[in-house]
């Protein structure tokens, strides 16, 4: 498979003051997961039809970190956050457009990121897929409250992103969700879940750490995680 790898600058850094954004990028329209899950060993996440590994100057604060699914135990605060949403159903299915689920990601970008969105971008960045990507739905009765999306690889899962109804926030259902896809991953005998980047100095990154035991990425090697995270 030959791609054509370019250098873009994505403006200002997602997760710390006053940096720049730059990534390392390539589009296709589809690839295999094994190859996808060393990309991923190697620093690549997916967005869309788009693979990226960051390369932003004087800054390596963006670490890749995977939860060790079969020896995962849940801390007390997650036990609480587990059984306050035993009344949640999850529906799994693949991944399509409808239109609850735009407006519920609509809704959460306003109140968590104070930004407008588009159906176009939603499509791009969440419907668009070029591995085996399913959805995670999260309904309280018949109300849609949270939608994961989740590729399923080879050895592992990855969770690509998640979005709640602002009206749930006090549930803590990212953390709920995180539990819910380590869970599907023992189920599937995966023996990692891959949740992303985690920066030490981002606050909201902070609750990756919090899964443990978890592995981070450092020159190409997965190194077990120091429990920089109380719970």
């Amino acid at each position: 498979m030959e791609v054509q790898v370019f250098e873009a600058s994505n403006g200002a850094c997602p997760y710390l003051d006053n940096l720049e954004w730059v990534s390392n990028m390539f589009r296709v329209d589809e690839i295999k997961s094994s190859v996808y899950e060393k990309l991923i060993d190697n620093g690549f996440r997916r967005s869309g039809h788009f693979f990226y590994k960051n390369k932003c100057p004087n800054c390596k604060a963006c670490i890749s970190i995977r939860i060790k699914v079969q020896e995962f135990s849940l801390s007390r605060s997650q036990k609480r956050i587990w059984k306050k949403n035993q009344d949640l159903k999850v529906v799994r299915r693949s991944v399509e457009f409808e239109q609850e689920g735009f407006d519920l990601y609509r809704r959460y970008c306003i109140w968590k990121h104070q930004s407008e969105t588009s159906e176009e971008n939603y499509r791009d960045f969440l419907i668009a897929t070029a591995v085996d990507t399913f959805m995670m739905r999260y309904y309280l009765g018949e109300i849609l409250v949270g939608i994961g999306w989740v590729d399923l690889l080879a050895n592992s899962l990855s969770s690509v992103y998640f979005a709640f109804s602002p009206d749930y926030a006090k549930r803590s259902l990212g953390v709920y969700s995180a539990l819910k896809e380590i869970e599907l991953a023992a189920e599937m005998e995966k023996p990692f879940l891959h949740m992303g980047f985690w920066v030490k100095e981002c606050q909201a990154m902070a609750y990756k750490a919090q899964f443990k035991p978890y592995q981070l990425l450092e020159n190409g090697l997965w190194l077990e995680g120091d429990p920089v995270v109380k719970n």
